[in-house]
């Protein structure tokens, strides 16, 4: 509280600094340096005005052994200059520093509202200091007491908190929203390496038209998958475990143009809708029982069939519209004049038909010339 004791004083007060201690006249006698070191100079000079300049001043006093104390330097804010002895007559007299001085501290009057608003809210903080309850104004120590003893109460009286069980719980994709797990734009749904893992296909929201489900774990599709999404236009399962398609799983699918099969283990094809224009089974475990004689032959839009890198020992039907035949990395062994052309007919042509591709399978393409006699262009293959 040194600062409060120090603010209401109206008392200006001086700082000393001696230039050198003890640097004083030889004319200058004991009495006089103890009487700079005990009394002060009179500081009854009233403060300049706020903003007012800086300017010279000279007071001075006898300390009653013969010695004038002069002070003079520049007053202003903070008052600085020297302070000096004078002793002796007019045309003789002996004048020594005796120090230096400086008063920053002129005026406190304005810390005065701070100082009580700071003893004030630490009397309150003492007033309120202590446990349980805490400091509400208006409470006494009887009803602080009772207080605490009717919350001490209440607390014994609640019952033991549950803990949580550590068992982890499973989610399963099937359990959540569709556009939750996926990505779903406007007429598109987006369903690639969901985690956790979907093993079937998700429900889609109405009027989806394009399906992308690739890199899942999808084992199997129903007739219920896509029986109320009549408005689907392309289906790509690419890179999942499908081993099984229910006939009928696709039949009500009547404006689907593309569907990708590929990466997967299928043994068998499912009866396919009639406008599809791509159809890709690439990698799967197809072979020629799986792949009915007229799977292909009502797809009168067909136009790029995907049948690589499976099992298959002949080349399936193939419609007149397809452009692109890829049936690479096979198990096909023989090809004949009906395979591409027809043997009752010279003059079948098959123009559009202009990538075919045979590499990677047991069969010499060079021992069937009247194979490719109706075609534009010759299959990729081995001829030797």
């Amino acid at each position: 509280m040194l600062i409060p004791i120090l603010a209401l004083s109206k008392t200006n007060i001086y700082v000393f600094e001696r230039v050198r201690p003890g640097a004083v006249s030889e004319g200058l006698s004991s009495p006089h340096r103890a009487a700079f070191k005990t009394r002060r100079l009179d500081s009854r000079r009233e403060r300049p005005e706020r903003g007012a300049g800086r300017r010279e001043f000279r007071d001075q006093r006898t300390d009653g052994h013969g010695c004038r104390l002069v002070r003079s330097g520049t007053r202003g804010r903070t008052d600085t200059g020297a302070d000096w002895c004078v002793r002796g007559p007019e045309d003789g007299r002996t004048r020594v520093q005796t120090g230096a001085f400086a008063a920053p501290l002129r005026d406190m009057k304005p810390l005065l509202l701070p100082c009580v608003a700071l003893v004030l809210w630490l009397g309150l903080s003492s007033a309120g200091t202590g446990t349980g309850t805490g400091f509400r104004p208006g409470l006494n120590h009887e009803a602080g007491l009772s207080a605490r003893r009717t919350y001490g109460r209440a607390a014994r009286a609640l019952p033991a908190a549950v803990e949580p069980d550590s068992t982890p719980m499973t989610v399963q994709a099937s359990d959540l929203p569709t556009c939750l797990l996926c990505v779903c734009l406007t007429g598109s749904v987006y369903c690639e390496e969901v985690n956790p893992d979907m093993t079937t296909v998700p429900a889609l929201p109405k009027e989806t038209a394009y399906l992308y489900a690739r890199f899942n774990k999808i084992k199997k599709i129903g007739t219920k998958d896509f029986a109320d999404m009549l408005t689907l236009k392309r289906i790509d399962l690419t890179g999942n475990l499908i081993s099984e398609i229910e006939d009928g799983a696709f039949s009500k699918l009547s404006l689907l143009e593309e569907l990708s099969l590929a990466e997967n283990r299928l043994v068998k094809l499912p009866m396919l809708p009639a406008k599809l224009t791509t159809f890709n089974a690439n990698f799967n475990m197809l072979k020629t029982k799986g792949v009915k004689a007229n799977a292909f032959k009502k797809l009168t839009k067909l136009s790029n069939l995907y049948l690589s890198d499976n099992q298959l020992e002949a080349v399936p039907f193939i419609p007149d519209n397809v452009r692109t035949l890829h049936l690479q990395n096979n198990n096909i062994s023989e090809v004949n004049v009906n395979t591409f052309c027809r043997s009752n007919d010279t003059y079948y042509l098959r123009p559009k038909l202009t990538e075919i591709r045979l590499d990677g399978n047991p069969v010499l393409l060079s021992k069937h010339p009247d194979t490719f006699t109706c075609l534009n262009v010759l299959p990729v293959g081995r001829y030797r």
